[in-house]
C-alpha cells in the first residue's frame, strides 16, 4: 500500500509542479517537462522514504516508477487536449463570453466559420447534452460535468487564455 501511496503522490506533485512551470515555459517545451517533472517527483518521493527511514524492496521501487510514470503520461495527454485548443473548451469559452442568455445562432455560425473543426464537435455536444440549443441560442447546461469542470480550472491554473482551448 505504502508503494501505491507513494507512487500516486509522486505523479501529484509531479503534475503540480508541471503546472506551475506550465506559465512560464515556452508551448514547445510543454511535454518535455512533464518527464523532468517526473524525474523530480520521483527523487522527492526517494527523500521522503529516505527520511521517514522507509524500506522498500526493488518490487515496490517498481510499481512506485510504473504507476507515477503511467499517471504523468495520463496527465500530459489531458494537458495537450486543454493546452492545444480543444475544440470542446473553445466552444464552451465561446458560448459562456455571450453570457447566462447564450450565444445566438448567427454568432455561432460565425464562430464556427472561423474555426471549422467545431461543427462535429457541436453535434457531439448536443448529442451528450452538454449543449441545449432552444432553437435561437445554444447554451452551456449548468450540470455539464466534472470533467469539463476539471479542466477548466486546470487551464486557469496554467494560465492559458481564455480565449484558447
Amino acid at each position: 500500500m505504502t508503494a501505491v501511496f507513494l507512487g500516486t503522490g509522486t505523479a501529484l506533485f509531479a503534475g503540480l509542479l508541471h503546472a506551475g512551470l506550465a506559465r512560464w515555459l515556452p508551448a514547445r517545451l510543454y511535454i518535455r517537462a512533464t518527464f523532468y517533472c517526473l524525474l523530480a517527483g520521483l527523487a522527492a518521493c526517494a527523500l521522503l522514504a529516505v527520511m521517514n527511514g522507509w524500506v522498500l524492496d526493488a518490487g515496490q521501487w517498481l510499481l512506485i516508477v510504473i504507476l507515477a510514470a503511467s499517471l504523468v503520461l495520463a496527465y500530459a495527454l489531458l494537458f495537450v487536449g486543454i493546452a492545444w485548443d480543444s475544440p470542446t473548451l473553445a466552444l464552451v469559452n465561446a458560448i459562456l463570453d455571450q453570457g447566462p442568455g447564450g450565444m445566438p445562432a448567427a454568432a455561432l455560425d460565425d464562430f464556427i466559420r472561423k474555426h471549422p473543426f467545431v461543427q462535429s464537435r457541436l453535434s457531439a455536444m448536443l448529442l451528450a447534452g452538454v449543449l441545449a440549443d432552444d432553437g435561437k441560442c445554444f447554451v452551456v447546461r449548468g450540470d455539464m460535468g466534472l470533467a469539463m469542470r476539471v479542466a477548466e480550472t486546470y487551464r486557469r491554473l496554467c494560465g492559458q487564455s481564455d480565449r484558447a482551448g
